[in-house]
């Protein structure tokens, strides 16, 4: 009898668990089909014309620092720019999440997934620079190691796409990648130099952008329409 009762608790534990699991599995099913129903072309139109207006707006903000403009700074923490700027990334890491559970790409990709998220955090909270100020060490220097593991996923990445998501995933990181030239040459070592109303602006920029390249990759990645390689 209690051997039965034991059969029947592990039964019932199994039944909850496999309804547990098709409950995700739905829920997953649902917000695919949500994003695959918009339409890439609408999308990019519309990051790019929200990207021009950040843009407009945080030159204004650097042309005139006591105007109106202030809420548009593009290098001030809990700013809507560096909200918008946090949330491409987090956008980024969520459909190359799902781009993996729909089996499109490999599990490793969660680590990009991962490298976006982290990155979005830290835009969202400067924790960069927050670590600068607290050693001294330029944060450049300090996030080489997480930069150098980036490239070798990025690599990575480049290998398993190709057509258009790859194009994408080349223009995304070479807008980082010149985002980060002109960060090295406003900021020098530790202490901002006079560059820095010229060269911050088209900085923050290429940042949205880049990252607004990975998140098109991996919407059209997931959409089907540039498929992995083999």
């Amino acid at each position: 009898m209690k051997r039965q009762a034991i059969d029947l608790e592990d039964l019932q534990s199994d039944t909850t668990h496999t309804s547990q699991s098709e409950t995700l599995h739905h829920r997953i099913e649902r917000l695919t089909s949500a994003i695959t129903a918009l339409r890439p072309t609408n999308v990019a139109w519309t990051l790019a014309v929200a990207i021009f207006v950040f843009a407009i707006l945080g030159a204004l903000q650097r042309i005139y620092p006591t105007g109106p403009f202030g809420l548009w700074n593009l290098d001030a923490e809990g700013a809507p720019p560096t909200f918008f700027s946090a949330t491409l990334l987090y956008a980024a890491a969520g459909l190359a999440a799902l781009t993996v559970m729909r089996g499109r790409l490999d599990r490793w990709v969660l680590a990009v997934a991962g490298l976006w998220a982290f990155l979005g955090v830290d835009d969202a909270n400067a924790i960069h620079e927050r670590l600068q100020r607290a050693t001294g060490i330029d944060w450049q220097y300090l996030y080489a190691p997480l930069a150098l593991a980036g490239l070798v996923l990025f690599v990575a990445l480049m290998r398993t796409t190709s057509g258009i998501s790859r194009r994408l995933l080349l223009a995304g990181a070479a807008g980082w990648g010149i985002s980060q030239v002109l960060e090295l040459v406003q900021h020098g070592r530790v202490e901002p130099v006079a560059l820095y109303n010229w060269y911050m602006v088209p900085e923050e920029v290429l940042e949205m952008a880049g990252s607004a390249c990975f998140l098109m990759a991996m919407l059209l990645i997931l959409h089907g329409g540039a498929e992995p390689e083999a």
